[in-house]
């Protein structure tokens, strides 16, 4: 079957892979409102046509939706609502003032959850956005995505539908950090320190995933399958030609995974232009 840019839809076992990174990754928010997952999950349960609907849509290249649809499947296969529905449009006349991620009933509590895959990294220096944790998307940061959240998406639920008794936030993802920084000096408010963690590089810098200990690959991960990683990799010599390759043609940003000689990931690598981050 036909999918993302012609290509085929990968296999069943990268559904289960990926499944399993998002629901598995630990949340990056720290608040009560904050929605866990248990495990271990049982696979043959789940249902991924909600995933492969999804593939075949216009937005098959957002990430962020792409986890969206995993927690579709989370919800319909595992939590069995009585009731479920997604990407709910809040209208104000003629205009469209938000969009309610999920909202399902079991038995008389009825839930509303707010789902996102961030990925920030950590910027120690000062800079125009005004955030220390910004997305490969300089007009993304932590804090106005943690800000939105409660500021804006669960109360706009509260408000719109008076049956809510349960806000919920699924707030997945990674912190990326400069090679010789091991941690930050001081946590944002809400952040969980418990954050499941990477690397970062300018584009002038690539040369540097050659030298990360026990490295033997490089897979160049393409949206949305940005979770688990692929199998396949290239050798760390021509992932780096490749990478300064695209940046002589684009400046969008590039993720890599580098794997040991079994092929299991031992790092994550985002790769940034020379101007990152540019003023938002």
């Amino acid at each position: 079957m036909a999918g993302l840019r012609g290509a085929t839809f990968p296999d069943l076992a990268q559904y289960r892979r990926d499944f399993s990174w998002l629901m598995s990754c630990p949340s990056l928010l720290m608040d009560p409102e904050v929605k866990g997952t248990s495990e271990p999950w049982d696979h043959s349960k789940l249902d991924f046509n909600p995933v492969e609907e999804f593939l075949g849509s216009k937005a098959a290249y957002r990430v962020g939706y792409y986890a969206e649809a995993l927690v579709n499947v989370w919800l319909e296969s595992l939590v069995s609502p009585d009731e479920i529905k997604r990407s709910v449009q809040i209208h104000e006349g003629n205009k469209t003032v938000g969009e309610l991620d999920f909202l399902y009933r079991i038995g008389s509590v009825f839930h509303h959850l707010e789902v996102a895959l961030k990925f920030y990294l950590y910027c120690p220096e000062e800079n125009d956005t005004g955030s220390h944790l910004v997305g490969p998307n300089s007009a993304d940061t932590f804090e106005r995505k943690r800000d939105r959240f409660f500021q804006h998406q669960l109360p706009l639920g509260r408000e719109q539908f008076s049956e809510v008794t349960c806000s919920e936030i699924m707030m997945k993802g990674m912190i990326f950090y400069p090679p010789i920084i091991e941690d930050m000096i001081v946590y944002p408010e809400g952040l969980n320190p418990g954050h499941r963690r990477g690397r970062w590089v300018h584009e002038s810098e690539v040369g540097w995933i050659e030298t990360v200990p026990g490295i033997c690959g490089a897979s160049l991960l393409e949206k949305p399958f940005w979770l688990s990683g692929i199998p396949y990799s290239k050798s760390p010599a021509t992932a780096v030609r490749a990478v300064q390759e695209h940046f002589e043609k684009r400046r969008h940003p590039l993720l890599l995974s580098l794997k040991d000689e079994d092929g299991s990931e031992i790092e994550r690598v985002f790769v940034v232009s020379d101007e990152w981050p540019a003023k938002p």
